[in-house]
């Protein structure tokens, strides 16, 4: 029974493309699928089916087990190709259906809110794993997802950036407590896309300016695109649901790393990495829809493991009480967000004194 629930959130999360132009194309209220996948489908598989087993421990042990069982089931395993190749195909024809064709406002409306909400999850956190891989041909098609959405920069900036200086001030990928989402948003897409091309952590300075050759070119290419199948009115609103891609992106690093900083040394080096600089998200559905991105301790100790090797950390400070997009939509009231993690930031360092 469990796997087949697993199966099925894939199934959502793998398939969101291709309803999402079925919406698009079949107009009126239709076009909000990719709204009510995200905050009224993934909610209630959540209410639905809350799997937890006794203790945390306990839950956390329950859910390593299953996926040691599973890695290697053939649908799992190719999850992450299949939806790269339908955003790859889908996304393009929903922008151009949404900019080329005479829609009504609320067609338009639904369409740039289901097409935002794709880019800023399931596109970004697939196309996170593809520039993780060691494969040539998937870490390019990772970037070209993000170049879709005219953010190429995120493959060097999150591989030699925020892995790099996670947890720090120099890390734009990381919020210091009181930033509101919308101030941190808004400073990660500026400074961040600035700062990106001066990395020289681990790119060599001509692989860097060559790929940042490479960016340009592609997101001016995707504009030419746009321009030409929707004129001005087409790009404006291309350019409108691409910045709330990205804001829903950044807000996904907001509530992974929010008020955590990183033990500073003596000689003034980063020292190793610990489980404390980033949070956790013990909930099943977060993981099953979103290809385990809130087993986000891993991944930053071991960013190469693919997400069906990432276990939850055993800690109980550090886990987050919701889902992702719970979260997402409580971070939006800054005040509520700030009183929630004042007290799990209390834990923290009550529990490991840091």
């Amino acid at each position: 029974m469990r796997l087949w629930l697993f199966i099925g959130a894939k199934f959502f999360s793998v398939t969101l493309p291709f309803f999402v132009f079925l919406g698009i194309h079949s107009e009126s209220i239709a076009s909000f699928y990719g709204l009510l996948y995200s905050f009224i489908v993934y909610p209630a598989f959540e209410g639905l089916f809350w799997l937890k087993t006794g203790t945390l421990q306990e839950s956390i042990a329950s859910e390593n087990e299953f996926l040691d069982r599973f890695k290697d089931h053939f649908f799992l395993r190719h999850a992450l190709d299949i939806y790269a190749v339908l955003h790859v195909v889908f996304f393009p024809l929903s922008v151009y259906w949404l900019i080329a064709k005479d829609l009504d406002a609320l067609t338009i409306v639904g369409g740039i809110g289901s097409l935002a909400v794709m880019i800023g999850t399931i596109g970004a956190l697939t196309a996170h794993e593809l520039i993780h891989h060691k494969t040539p041909l998937k870490r390019l098609l990772g970037a070209l997802i993000y170049s879709m959405a005219l953010c190429p920069q995120f493959l060097p900036s999150h591989l030699s950036g925020h892995h790099k200086i996670f947890g720090t001030p120099a890390d734009w990928g990381t919020a210091p407590r009181y930033q509101s989402a919308y101030h941190f948003a808004l400073h990660a897409m500026v400074i961040g896309y600035i700062n990106t091309w001066k990395l020289n952590h681990r790119e060599p300075a001509k692989l860097l300016a060559n790929y940042r050759i490479k960016a340009i070119v592609a997101q001016w290419a995707v504009l030419a695109s746009v321009v030409c199948s929707g004129g001005v009115r087409g790009l404006g609103i291309f350019l409108l649901l691409v910045f709330l891609g990205v804001f829903v992106i950044e807000m996904i690093n907001y509530l992974s790393h929010y008020g955590l900083v990183r033990d500073p040394q003596p000689d003034g080096k980063l020292g190793p990495i610990k489980a404390h600089y980033s949070w956790e998200f013990n909930n099943v559905m977060t993981n099953w829809f979103f290809f385990n991105a809130g087993k986000h301790i891993h991944h930053h100790f071991h960013p190469n493991d693919n997400f069906l090797k990432l276990k939850l950390h055993r800690h109980p400070s550090l886990m987050l009480p919701y889902g992702f997009p719970h979260l997402l939509l409580i971070a939006l009231i800054p005040p509520l967000y700030f009183s929630l993690m004042d007290k799990h930031l209390k834990q923290v360092h009550a529990a490991l004194g840091c």
